[in-house]
């Protein structure tokens, strides 16, 4: 007589592979998905307490843990690195954090204890600059190295540009330098402290209190150029052929050539502190959790970011 399996053990079994089967399709499923979901991160959003937001679109924010509550100042996107800066300063501590993909965030030590406020890129090396005239290099964003910079005044801004760094300050300081390693004092022709630099159309420019806005060829001489306002202009950047500029009070100044601007409407009184370009899509991000977006320049739109805090930098992951 052969041996027969029962019925219901048989069934049982059958049950079971198909319950087996289904979970490693939705095991794979969720891989597939939190893979997905790294690889669409676009726009990387940083501010106060820690705060780092990613979209995909601009238009959905999440929030991301950083690791960190110090004050995150600026972030950059380069050789598919993220870094961004920033630190306390009243207790003298400077932060920065690394990531491949926005969400996954590692600190780094730099040796330096001072606030860092801005950062870029350019002969394959990132350079910071920040409190009391610090100034820091790294080739790979891991390992940083001091600099003189030649002054002790707050250093806001950096660009590259033209094969050179230029950074600006407080009292209307302007530094340059061809390596990032030896700087030189220029003349700005300001006491407004400066804040934001950008480089495109073959000039600098930079943007300060009380309105300022100076333009250069070359890093060395500079032009104060009329805006028609009198508030703190933070950030700048170029695209759609125009020169952005966004301050304080909700204000945005366009520019097709960096000597005359133009006022545009925000819809936000809010103060601005930098904008970004990429995706065919204009970010700006400014304090109480403040986003904006515009495909022309002309037009904006507010988004929902999710937080209350002042949101410092953005950048575009390409």
């Amino acid at each position: 007589m052969k041996n027969r399996v029962p019925q219901t053990i048989l069934f049982g079994f059958i049950i079971l592979m198909i319950f087996i089967k289904a979970c490693a399709k939705n095991d794979s499923e969720t891989k597939n998905n939190n893979t997905s979901q790294e690889e669409s991160v676009k726009f990387v959003v940083v501010g106060g307490s820690g705060t780092i937001l990613t979209s995909s679109d601009s238009n959905t924010w999440i929030s991301e843990n950083s690791g960190t509550s110090n004050l995150l100042s600026d972030v950059i996107y380069e050789n598919g690195t993220l870094i961004t800066i920033g630190g306390v300063f009243v207790d003298n501590v400077s932060t920065v954090l690394k990531s491949s993909n926005g969400k996954t965030w590692t600190s780094i030590t730099t040796g330096t204890t001072k606030i860092l406020y801005d950062v870029a890129y350019g002969i394959n090396k990132y350079i910071s600059t920040g409190s009391y005239g610090e100034v820091i290099t790294s080739s790979d964003g891991s390992s940083w190295t001091l600099r003189s910079s030649g002054t002790t005044n707050q250093l806001h801004g950096i660009e590259y540009g033209n094969s050179v760094f230029v950074s600006v300050g407080d009292g209307g300081t302007i530094i340059s330098s061809s390596d990032g390693i030896t700087w030189t004092s220029r003349t700005s022709g300001t006491a407004y402290y400066l804040k934001g630099i950008t480089y495109s159309k073959n000039i600098f420019v930079v943007t300060g209190a009380g309105g300022t806005i100076l333009t250069s060829s070359d890093g060395t001489t500079w032009n104060t150029r009329n805006t028609g306002t009198s508030v703190s202009i933070n950030g700048i950047t170029y695209s759609k052929n125009i020169f952005i500029a966004v301050g304080d009070s909700g204000t945005i100044l366009t520019s097709s050539d960096g000597s005359s601007w133009s006022s545009k409407t925000s819809g936000t009184s809010n103060d601005l502190e930098s904008i970004h370009f990429g995706d065919d899509t204009i970010i700006v991000v400014g304090d109480s959790g403040t986003i904006l977006t515009s495909i022309d320049g002309d037009s904006w739109t507010s988004k929902n970011s999710g937080t209350s805090y002042d949101l410092n930098g953005v950048s575009f992951i390409e």
